[in-house]
């Protein structure tokens, strides 16, 4: 019987009710006075509630004195009334920690079945994306272990292999699926199972690539980058990261082409509208950096950075009035910026000496 110190507070929500009589239900069920039943707080003395008090019980208490009891009475409940190993998928839409420890209290009594490590590992799981708290993600992967050694069943390949992919660890993901799709799986996950692969490989290439620029070598990056975008031609990181290699290579043609792709698959944002714009500006594509520009005005209007970059584009298109007004607002917004106070000194130049 396993208890998670991490929920032990949770036992402050359990309070006790010592029976005046002794109560005699439908079958076997038999409640006996003058021992106390577990409830969750402010819960009403009923059937269902019992049940719920004693498995919140079993969760969070290692030692219980009047153990073998409680458990004769789920089992008796159980066995007359029946839908007790149920009571925790009941509440996984709607509160996700009490299913959780309700099917970790049928897991402790010794009274579950595949569907008990399911429930628990799932909102577990559920918890640690609600509440960014790695605590849950080790007790998924204990619950998730655990009932692997009892069941060697194949949905407990495919949670672990999820929980890894989450933490990226891909090449752990990727053995477990693996493991998941030997062991069988339901034919409506088997064509998920092979795309799971397939990506957790593309990732664990984009990582290989990622280090290899990291360290500066930039061709080796650019093959294993190039080879993911022919199968992910929607992954925006990949073509974000593959133009940042290309520049480093001083391949600014393709670096722009990584970029254009990035401008279709997302808002843009700031940084990737001047990125983009500077490469234009770079190779004169001029007309190409106004029109971004002024797409990027449209959407950041007060940036000072794009301001000064539009400003530019709009002076090699032949609009010196309108990069000498994107100049000064940009002044405006920022007017410690040298390299604006430049520009605006050689437009204004620029405009007198084509006046005279």
């Amino acid at each position: 019987m396993k208890i998670y110190s991490y929920l032990i507070p949770e036992i402050s929500k359990i309070s006790f009710v010592t029976l005046k009589r002794d109560i005699k239900g439908k079958g076997n069920i038999q409640l006996n006075k003058n021992i106390s039943l577990p409830l969750i707080m402010d819960a009403d003395v009923n059937i269902r509630n019992i049940i719920e008090g004693i498995l919140y019980y079993f969760a969070l208490v290692k030692d219980i004195d009047d153990r073998e009891y409680y458990i004769d009475i789920i089992k008796n409940i159980d066995k007359e009334i029946g839908g007790v190993k149920l009571i925790p998928v009941g509440y996984s839409k709607n509160d996700t920690k009490k299913a959780m420890i309700l099917a970790l209290g049928l897991i402790n009594a010794n009274y579950y079945d595949v569907n008990s490590f399911i429930v628990a590992g799932e909102m577990a799981n559920v918890l640690n994306k609600e509440l960014d708290d790695e605590n849950y993600i080790n007790i998924a992967t204990d619950i998730f272990r655990t009932g692997l050694e009892l069941y060697d069943n194949w949905i407990f390949y495919y949670h672990l292999g999820y929980l890894y992919y989450n933490q990226e660890e891909y090449i752990k993901s990727v053995e477990y699926f693996e493991f998941a799709l030997s062991k069988s799986p339901n034919e409506d996950y088997i064509e998920e199972l092979h795309s799971l692969i397939s990506m957790s490989n593309a990732k664990t290439d984009y990582n290989k690539a990622y280090n290899l620029y990291e360290k500066g070598q930039y061709i080796d990056a650019s093959i294993l980058f190039e080879g993911l975008t022919k199968e992910y031609g929607e992954w925006y990181n990949l073509f974000l990261l593959l133009a940042e290699v290309y520049i480093q290579m001083g391949e600014n043609d393709k670096a722009i082409i990584s970029l254009e792709r990035c401008l279709a698959l997302k808002k843009p944002s700031k940084e990737l509208f001047l990125k983009l714009g500077f490469l234009y500006l770079n190779d004169a594509m001029f007309q190409k950096a106004h029109d971004l520009y002024d797409r990027a005005n449209e959407m950041y209007p007060d940036n000072s950075d794009i301001l000064t970059d539009y400003s530019i584009a709009s002076y090699y298109t032949k609009n010196t009035d309108k990069a000498i007004n994107l100049i000064n607002k940009s002044i405006e917004i920022n007017p410690d910026d040298d390299i604006s106070h430049k520009w605006k000194e050689f437009y204004l130049k620029t405009k007198l000496l084509r006046e005279i």
